[in-house]
Formats: C-alpha cells, structure tokens, sequence
C-alpha cells in the first residue's frame, strides 16, 4: 500500500511498545548525488539487521541504498541493480569475498517496499545473510559465502550512494527512504520492523553501532538526519536541503 501524507498509528515491535506515528521520509535525488553519511565505531557484535521503507522514483540503473568502505578494493553494498534484482556484496582486496542476490523483485516506482537484510556468521555459511522483501524472505542465489563484512565495522557508511575512501563515489540512489533501522549485535525477525504490510516501530536494544532514522525534524539538514535510537548515532546528510523531507510514507 501506498501512503500519500497520511499520518498513520502503529504499533512497537521488539517486545511492544506505544502506539508511533509515521509522518517522514526522506527523498534522494541521483542527479544531485544527494547522500548521507556516518563513521561508526566498533561494534557490539557480529550479527547485524538493517531495515528500512523505501521507494524508487526511476528504473534502469543501480542504485545503492546502504554501503560501508576502507578504501576503492575494500567495501560493502546492499544495493537494487538495474534489473531491480537486490544485492548485497563484501569485497576484499578487490575479489569478491561475500556475495548474495536475489531475483528481479522492486521494479515498480511510485510503490512502498520494504527491505530488511539479517546477517549471522554463526549460521551455516550458505544462509548467513538473508534478504526480505516485505515481510518474505527472498530465495536468493549464493555467488559466494560471506564470513564478515564491513557494515557494523569501524568505517565510512553511507546511505544513498556507494563510496569508497578517500574520494569514489557512484551509483547514487533516487527515490524515498522512510523508518531506517540499523541494529548492532542482533539478527532479528523481519517483523520485528514489519507486519501485514504495515510499518511496526523497532523498540528493543540496538548495540552500539544501531540507529533509527525517521526523517521526521525539518528544522535543518543537520536535524533531519538525526538518530532516535538514543545512541545519538546522527547522520550527515550531502547536497540536500530541508525540501529533502517528505510527507509521503508508507502505509
């Protein structure tokens, strides 16, 4: 379903919480190379989950939607090729050491997905990182087993565009990013963050990397990218304004 600034309620996940309202996203424009970007620390754990609504406003080209890197042979991407396929890749030394994809499944502009990636090294090397699509899990093809990434490392992160430090940057993302969660430490149930094709508001413990972006403080570019976790992890966001902030949200 699609939500064209309407404010809705919905419901904690994680344990439950208050009721939350969902009134923000946050639009990204690929011909602006608009982006955002975080430095992260050490982290909690091994285990990771990112979660997060959003919609393309084009199709043809890859589009990144979230990215870690050390430098041009050293980086991370979860990203929607130009098919509308779903990768997530780790590569090493400028080989591929953890890559995983799934069949052409966000094709559609104007249309609300959402998208969680889970990681967990202690899994079986062929079902460490899983990829669901609102809310189901995605069959995907193992090019190759991940062992470790760079997402939830010490390094550069980056929403909205692939860079690799100091300087390389491509593959900008366009269209919508709406309830991104990041937790540190933990491989969590997709409904954790959705249900019946609705947004649920993560309220358990986040790690020390974790975040939750909402879009929802226009005051400044500073403040719409901040972190409501608690961890004050915030966000810098690159080339965009204040009319970056979005009413339209997912339903």
């Amino acid at each position: 379903m699609i939500g064209l600034g309407i404010d809705l309620f919905r419901y904690g996940g994680g344990g439950g919480g208050a009721p939350f309202e969902l009134t923000n996203s946050l639009t990204f424009d690929s011909a602006s190379s608009e982006y955002a970007s975080q430095l992260m620390s050490a982290p909690t754990g091994t285990k990771w989950t990112f979660s997060t609504w959003l919609k393309i406003d084009s199709t043809g080209a890859n589009k990144m939607v979230f990215t870690a890197g050390i430098d041009i042979d050293y980086y991370d991407y979860i990203m929607i090729n130009s098919s509308g396929a779903i990768l997530v890749y780790h590569g090493v030394g400028g080989g591929t050491a953890g890559y995983v994809y799934t069949g052409n499944v966000i094709t559609v502009t104007d249309q609300w997905y959402h998208l969680a990636v889970v990681f967990d090294p202690t899994l079986a090397s062929a079902s460490r990182m899983k990829i669901y699509l609102d809310g189901v899990e995605q069959s995907i093809t193992v090019d190759t087993a991940f062992s470790a990434t760079y997402i939830n490392a010490a390094v550069a992160h980056s929403l909205g565009v692939r860079y690799r430090p100091p300087s390389t940057r491509d593959s900008y993302f366009d269209g919508h990013l709406a309830a991104t969660y990041f937790v540190d430490g933990g491989a969590l149930d997709v409904s954790s963050f959705y249900a019946g094709g609705t947004y649920v508001n993560y309220t358990g413990s986040y790690g020390s990397n974790g975040f939750r972006l909402l879009y929802d403080d226009g005051t400044s570019t500073t403040t719409l990218g901040y972190d409501t976790s608690g961890n004050d992890n915030h966000w810098v966001l690159s080339n965009m304004t204040t009319a970056n902030q979005s009413t339209d949200v997912p339903a």
